[in-house]
């Protein structure tokens, strides 16, 4: 036997074992939490929070209800901080008053 078919052999032999571990990993058992079937939490002390608990129970006719959109705005809003700009063309956006003083 020729050494330099052993080594070859071995790191074949590494090569394909790593391919089949990774093989089993990826086809593995999945998580069983569904993310989709978690009941939303709604607080009691945020009637926001409850709106769009109320509004992802709904799921796609939440798209026509005029509530959820106004949650959805409300929501846009206390995350970014910032108030929706309504009827404005999109490259007018308005400098914030904390910045104006800043400048």
């Amino acid at each position: 036997m020729n050494l330099s078919i052993f080594p070859r052999a071995i790191a074949f032999a590494i090569f394909g074992g790593a391919l089949l571990a990774s093989a089993g990993t990826l086809t593995g058992k999945e998580d069983n939490s569904d993310w989709s079937k978690t009941e939303p939490i709604a607080s009691a002390s945020d009637p926001l929070q409850a709106e769009l608990a109320r509004c992802q129970a709904l799921k796609l006719q939440a798209t026509n209800d005029a509530g959820c959109h106004a949650a959805w705005a409300r929501n846009f809003e206390r995350f970014f901080g910032l108030r929706m700009l309504e009827h404005k063309p999109a490259g007018l956006l308005e400098v914030a008053p904390a910045a104006r003083g800043a400048q």
